[in-house]
């Protein structure tokens, strides 16, 4: 990943969605991306392929950094965010 001043580190960006009730992390994700954009939609789909027996989420709670215009869309289309959120 690029570093202030210039240059790389061998550095990963890591993800985790956590039950806000239990605190309980219930899915994580660990990529090479720079930054937090473009990581909401695959943790989503991650979720979705948990066990029925854990439920769906019901709410995002996420800082503007993890969404972009694009990233939004495609939550809208898959109906994951509630309308606080819109």
């Amino acid at each position: 990943m690029p570093v202030p001043g210039g240059g790389f580190n061998h550095a990963y960006n890591a993800q985790a969605a956590v039950d806000t009730g239990s605190m309980l992390v219930v899915s994580l994700t660990v990529t090479q991306a720079c930054n937090d954009k473009e990581q909401v939609v695959p943790m989503l789909e991650q979720l979705a392929a948990l066990p029925a027996s854990l439920g769906q989420p019901k709410e995002l709670l996420a800082d503007t950094g993890f969404l972009q215009r694009q990233e939004r869309r495609g939550l809208w289309r898959r109906a994951a965010l509630t309308r606080s959120l819109r």
